[in-house]
């Protein structure tokens, strides 16, 4: 694993504008790509993200930051105003994604890569992020590979600019088969959790110490049944908290074993040829009102994989609410994205009509104020 110039720069840099000081607009929509200083969009409805919804709702957005929300609101003198005929959303969130190169995934010949910080392989002009935030999804997790038991620390990025929102935000750890490399130790399940059990116990150091204390949450990716138990109980004894990462069928006979862990689950993406069996499985989680979210793997069929649950049954709601505030809270990054609120970044959806009907067209992408995909100049 190494370093990219283009990501090192980014990862060092105290962070990039939020929004220019003066832009030309035209009729309020926003030109050339550029965020206005101060502009407001109404739309039909708007769906905050924490579980309220906004009939002819209001969004102001000053400095690529979100100013206020509500119904009514007396606008600033000379803001300009989008309306917009249809349902306004904050953008999607991934809480594991593959937006890192191959390369900057993983390290075969090193099991354990707590120092890897994976924000320094982030290269944001990438097919990838391109297509992730076209599809709407604004602000991912960088993760490793599974293949290393400790694959270092994740960050969390927006897809359009490139802005390291939080460049230390979990420890990825894997107790999957993948992690039992039969080329170097550890070379088994057994080997695997051992190494583990000792990081994170009582002599525990640094980013072992900050993930026992809590201070830093995990990231564990667990494939299969057996994976998740073997995860939820490492994290029981290590009073770990986070997220399983990929563990589809954890909801089939472990909800409980799930909720007294106090993890969250990030279920793998699928396709519309996925078993009935497993698509019972995740709605168990669902109805259990249990965190949720979904890996980015390809931006097309994120929002299908949200879209699916819903056709087999999960309120639309709860599980638009898990691509967006409850993502965002599984990244730690709730207080910067994922919901329409006041102080949050001004990361918007502007959609046809509700985001989960595949029926729906997505017409603008909004990161920190700045259109980045869709709408119309006048």
């Amino acid at each position: 694993m190494h370093a990219t110039l283009i990501g090192l720069a980014l990862a060092l840099a105290p962070g990039l504008p939020d929004a220019p000081e003066s832009v030309a607009t035209t009729n309020g929509v926003v030109v050339n790509g550029a965020a206005a200083p101060v502009f407001a969009i109404k739309a039909t409805t708007v769906v905050v993200g924490d579980g309220n919804v906004l009939e002819n709702g209001i969004v102001v957005i000053e400095g690529g930051r979100i100013r206020d929300v509500g119904v009514g609101l007396t606008l600033p003198e000379g803001t300009n105003l989008v309306e917009h005929d249809g349902v306004l959303t904050a953008g999607m969130v991934a809480p594991q994604s593959n937006l890192l190169p191959a390369s900057e995934r993983t390290d075969s010949t090193r099991p354990f890569l707590e120092g890897a910080e994976l924000r320094f392989g982030f290269d944001p002009q990438t097919q990838a992020c391109e297509q992730a935030a076209a599809a709407g999804i604004t602000t991912a997790v960088l993760t490793p590979a599974a293949s290393n038991v400790v694959g270092g620390l994740t960050a969390v990025v927006k897809t359009h600019g490139g802005k390291v929102v939080k460049g230390k935000a979990h420890l990825a750890l894997s107790v999957n088969a993948a992690a039992a490399n039969t080329d170097r130790y550890p070379t088994s399940y057994s080997g695997v959790i051992a190494e583990l059990d000792a990081r994170l116990g009582e002599g525990a150091e640094g980013v072992y110490a900050e993930a026992r204390s809590g201070a830093l949450p995990v990231l564990i990716a667990a494939t299969t049944e057996a994976d998740a138990q073997r995860a939820m109980a490492l994290a029981k004894r290590h009073g770990l908290r986070g997220a399983l990462l990929g563990a589809r069928r954890v909801g089939e006979q472990q909800v409980e074993s799930l909720r007294s862990s106090g993890l969250a689950v990030v279920f793998d993406s699928f396709g519309p040829g996925l078993g009935e069996r497993s698509i019972n499985a995740m709605l168990a989680v669902v109805e259990a009102g249990l965190p949720f979210a979904f890996e980015l793997t390809d931006a097309t069929r994120f929002r299908f994989d949200g879209a699916a649950l819903v056709r087999a049954g999960a309120d639309a709601d709860t599980v638009w609410k898990a691509m967006t505030s409850g993502a965002a809270a599984i990244a730690g990054v709730g207080d910067r994205v994922g919901t329409l609120r006041r102080g949050l970044d001004a990361d918007l959806l502007l959609w046809s009509g509700h985001p989960l009907d595949l029926t729906s067209v997505l017409e603008a992408v909004y990161v920190g104020g700045e259109r980045v995909h869709g709408g119309d100049d006048q």
